[in-house]
């Protein structure tokens, strides 16, 4: 990534010393919602979860949803810049803002979770103020107060013993969700998130949220703004359909980078506007980084961020469904506890969430706990809920030793029930007339081959035997050696061609009367990403690699609508059965 320097807009636009305003801003009282009680604007803030923040146990906690969506979708309330901030230079604003919050209390409630309230300060930085219609930095100091006010007034009217509320105090990226841009230098980024850090940190709120974030610049400077005021931060990242971040940057690589760089101080992080199909197999995958992930909050819609942006209409997907999904999450990775929504998501997919994640018998979660050896808090934090620490190392996670095999088969599982997002978990497999998946050829063996490159020829797959067999997905599995055999067995999904078998530039272009379900043949394949695809003729392959990762997208999404339905019963064109396995 290259760093672009910014130029502050908020200088030209706001002229007020910085210092002077956050130093001040205590004294500077609400033009609406006088009501809001419970504050103390002399001394230090009376903070209540700050130095023990109650999320970091194993008690589930819920979030809210997608706040922007509801209001401009579901209730017309037109917000200049998408900015929630603005209700808050409304007489009505306040009221807005406790109405949308009283069904996750609710919820939260009925269900005994923990809840995670954002403020509704996503875009109430120095840049987004004047676009917003602040008049200036003072009047919007005021505004990221209040918005922390009007949260914590609700914990104190609405939390019980068996429903703690946490008040986050949310930061969002200097420029759009979903799209990096200019990306700042992780000083610029520290220096700008810094003033809105030091308002929060002044404030009720119990910690700092950075949603969205596109880039780990940025991330490791709100993190670094954050650590100046002596604030916990969370850090969570936004992925598009591939699972990686706007940059092209991994999950893991991010995590790991923001960690190296700033000394594992975010407290935890999470994954927010995506959608569970986005990212499941990412976490299937496991790893040390996987630990530091605590936190989802999912978009209602499988569409992209592009799509999402140029949309007239709400998506608002399946709720039932997204709850299933995050409950199968939560079971293979139960130490990923802060589950709520983001982007089309509202009260029904919350509720749903909760529903299903509450449905999970305390000894399937407890069970995998204890087996992964991983219960343990940040040594920053005191423990809570009368929980004793394990294994605490360091500002992270940590593991004492490997998966066990109880957790791996979670693990496949979870990648099973996600991975219909362009996997060969979706459905039924091919099965040609050889009667063998991929047509007797070794799945495994693709991975060691030397990969041409794209518009060249491929090496031919190697052939199966039939002595070598495993059985997977409804099939028939060859390999060419024992070895391969046991690779295969210990992580299916890892090897298994995409799309059950069937050609990749069919899944793309999907349901009309040229694509959808047709055949693969094995001999035309590519892996890209770690994955394997195959395509069912060569003139195929040309139009397929004019727009390779455009294909993958396009096909991840159409089938999530047609990966359940038969598999194809057609023979792949210009291809002998006699071939393999041997």
């Amino acid at each position: 990534m290259i760093a672009v320097p910014y130029e502050t807009a908020a200088a030209r636009e706001f002229p007020d010393n910085r210092r002077t305003t956050c130093r001040n801003s205590r004294r500077l009282l609400v033009t609406h919602c006088e009501s809001v009680s419970g504050t103390n604007f002399e001394g230090t803030p009376m903070t209540k979860y700050r130095k023990h923040l109650p999320q970091l146990a194993d008690k589930l906690f819920v979030t809210d949803g997608g706040l922007e969506t509801v209001l401009v979708f579901q209730q017309q309330i037109e917000l200049p810049e998408f900015a929630a901030i603005d209700l808050l230079q409304r007489k009505e604003g306040c009221q807005i803002i406790n109405d949308y919050m009283k069904p996750y209390v609710q919820i939260s409630k009925e269900n005994g979770l923990g809840l995670v309230m954002e403020t509704a300060t996503w875009r109430a930085s120095p840049d987004w103020g004047p676009k917003v219609g602040f008049p200036d930095e003072a009047t919007l100091a005021k505004a990221n107060r209040q918005a922390v006010m009007i949260v914590d007034q609700m914990r104190q009217n609405s939390e019980t013993t068996s429903t703690p509320i946490v008040v986050s105090g949310t930061i969002g990226p200097r420029g759009e969700g979903y799209d990096p841009g200019q990306i700042m230098s992780v000083a610029e980024a520290s220096n700008y998130h810094g003033w809105q850090a030091a308002i929060l940190a002044d404030s009720h709120a119990d910690l700092i949220s950075a949603i969205t974030m596109t880039n780990t610049s940025e991330a490791i400077g709100v993190t670094n703004a954050a650590k100046s005021y002596g604030m916990e931060v969370v850090i969570s990242f936004t992925v598009e359909t591939d699972g990686r971040l706007p940059t092209v940057q991994s999950i893991e690589d991010a995590v790991a980078e923001v960690d190296d760089k700033s000394g594992s101080y975010p407290v935890y992080y999470m994954i927010n506007c995506a959608h569970p199909t986005h990212f499941a197999d990412k976490l299937a995958a496991a790893g040390s980084w996987v630990e530091r992930i605590k936190g989802i909050r999912a978009n209602a819609s499988t569409c992209s961020h592009e799509e999402l942006d140029n949309s007239e209409v709400l998506d608002e997907g399946n709720p039932a469904e997204l709850g299933r999904q995050i409950a199968e999450i939560r079971l293979a990775l139960p130490h990923i506890n802060i589950v709520g929504g983001c982007c089309g998501t509202d009260h029904r997919h919350i509720g749903e969430i909760a529903k299903s994640c509450s449905a999970l018998a305390a000894s399937e979660v407890g069970g995998l706990l204890n087996e992964r050896d991983t219960r343990g808090y940040t040594n920053k934090c005191t423990p809570v809920c009368g929980e004793t620490p394990q294994n605490i190392s360091g500002s992270v996670y940590s593991k004492t030793r490997e998966q066990d095999t109880s957790m791996k088969r979670a693990l496949l599982a979870l990648a099973g029930a996600f991975l219909f997002a362009g996997s060969a978990l979706a459905g039924p497999q091919y099965v040609d007339k050889s009667g063998f998946a991929i047509s007797g050829y070794d799945a495994v063996a693709y991975f060691s081959l030397k990969q041409g490159a794209v518009g060249s020829a491929q090496p031919k797959a190697v052939p199966g035997k039939k002595s070598i067999t495993a059985d997977y997905n409804g099939a028939k599995w060859a390999f060419s050696t024992e070895a391969n055999r046991d690779k295969f067995l210990a992580d299916p999904a890892k090897y298994a061609p995409q799309y059950d078998g069937h050609c990749a530039y069919g899944a793309s272009i999907g349901n009309n009367n040229k694509g959808g379900k047709v055949p693969g043949n094995p001999h035309l394949w590519r892996i890209v990403d770690g994955k394997l695809y195959v395509n069912i003729t060569k003139a195929v392959v040309g139009f397929w690699n004019k727009s390779i990762p455009k294909h993958i997208t396009r096909a991840d999404r159409n089938w999530t609508k047609i990966g359940k339905k038969s598999a194809s019963t057609r023979a792949i064109p210009s291809f002998s059965t006699k071939a393999a396995p041997l």
